[in-house]
């Protein structure tokens, strides 16, 4: 390329650069490049996402749910227990919860429950009972006939088979109401489109008839006057 003679040539030192954007004219430096960790752009775990949401969705304990009791340091026999919630004492900002297989009912602090599903605790009666009714079976292979004890185990058998059968009750019409809201959900919205054929007419108002004239009083004529 052509250069003028006067023109200054640029030349910057070896090991060194031109002026990029934003140097002062006149003034080189080196430019260094940042390098940008990899682990700070990583995205976060599905794991880590799923339990934040979990927290900010959570709705909180209500009457009639279903809990367990965790975390209690005096009564720590009661860890582990599950009931449902029947009261709230708002002297006290406890719950009270009635716990499954007694009649008590315990004042817990909403800290110390656990919201669960029907399903798991409808599985752990289950599991309850089909060993209870197992080891009934067993008793009554070695009990002798016509015994006091063969009479009571069979009564404990037939009320392990009627709760057994409540609970298989119970499951069946849950798998029915989950079946019948996932088809209603899934149907398709009706839209009601216009019927077919030409608009009817507009009303035709009803004809009044006019008013009768207004009367006008005139002067009735007089004959000619008797002489």
């Amino acid at each position: 390329h052509l250069r003028h003679p006067r023109a200054r040539a640029f030349r910057a030192p070896r090991g060194r650069r031109l002026p990029h954007c934003g140097a002062e004219f006149g003034k080189t430096g080196m430019v260094k490049k940042k390098k940008v960790g990899t682990s700070s752009l990583s995205p976060p775990s599905m794991s880590a996402v799923s339990s934040l949401l979990g927290n900010l969705v959570e709705e909180p304990l209500s009457i009639g749910d279903l809990v367990e009791i965790y975390g209690l340091q005096g009564a720590k026999e009661l860890n582990g227990r599950r009931g449902r919630i029947v009261k709230y004492d708002e002297a006290t900002s406890r719950f009270g919860v009635s716990l499954s297989g007694d009649e008590v009912t315990k004042a817990v602090k909403p800290s110390n429950l656990k919201r669960i599903e029907q399903a798991e605790v409808e599985t752990s009666q289950r599991a309850r009972l089909e060993k209870e009714l197992a080891d009934v079976v067993n008793k009554l292979k070695s009990a002798e006939d016509n015994s006091e004890e063969r009479s009571s185990l069979q009564r404990e058998l037939a009320i392990l088979i009627q709760k057994l059968k409540r609970i298989e009750e119970a499951e069946q019409a849950q798998s029915f109401a989950a079946a019948k809201k996932l088809a209603a959900a899934n149907k398709p919205a009706e839209v009601k489109r216009p019927a077919a054929g030409p608009s009817p007419a507009p009303p035709i108002p009803s004809l009044q008839p006019p008013p009768p004239p207004r009367e006008q009083h005139r002067p009735i004529p007089q004959g000619p006057k008797a002489s």
